[in-house]
């Protein structure tokens, strides 16, 4: 699914600060011109100047709410930032919350997911490797292709092969927890 349309990097910066040392989004006083009413400009910059941008999702992404949408942080930090979206945006210590400059990095989908944890339905407790009928069986994704690494009588054999693999097509992005 493709993100959603952010908004210019001047409206962003007129409604947000960031601050690279936290990676924290916080707003700004707006100016009167954007509110309808003189009593709701002085109700929101009496309440939310200087206050912390955004909530904890569900899915561990802070997400921020203004001009009646929801956007992920870590794209208005890159916007706020460097000053374009990009489509696909990493966070390299895996850490969805981090919106840290350094700790974002700009992806493929695939260096991304290559980035991603051990899943939830892992069987054997080892990125891309599963337990099936008394062997271990690995794999890895690239570039949208699943590729079998082998069968293995132990589940060291798999996660050594599963390893290997990964620097090898992944690189910097190769994460094997």
């Amino acid at each position: 699914m493709a993100p959603k349309p952010l908004p210019s990097r001047d409206i962003v910066r007129q409604l947000l600060s960031y601050d690279p040392e936290t990676g924290e989004l916080t707003w700004l006083p707006r100016p009167q011109e954007m509110f309808k009413r003189r009593r709701q400009f002085l109700n929101w910059n009496g309440r939310y100047p200087g206050s912390v941008a955004g909530s904890l999702s569900k899915f561990g992404y802070i997400t921020v709410h203004f001009q009646a949408v929801l956007f992920k942080a870590h794209r208005l930090v890159w916007l706020h930032v460097h000053g374009e979206p990009v489509p696909e945006i990493d966070h390299i210590d895996g850490d969805r919350s981090n919106n840290r400059i350094d700790n974002l990095r700009i992806a493929t989908r695939s260096q991304n997911r290559a980035n991603s944890g051990t899943s939830k339905n892992n069987t054997s407790g080892i990125k891309g490797v599963n337990a099936h009928k008394n062997r271990f069986h690995a794999r890895i994704m690239h570039n949208g292709t699943a590729i079998h690494l082998g069968s293995f009588k132990t589940v060291e054999e798999a996660a050594k092969a599963r390893r290997e693999a990964a620097e090898r097509l992944h690189g910097e992005f190769t994460r094997h927890e």
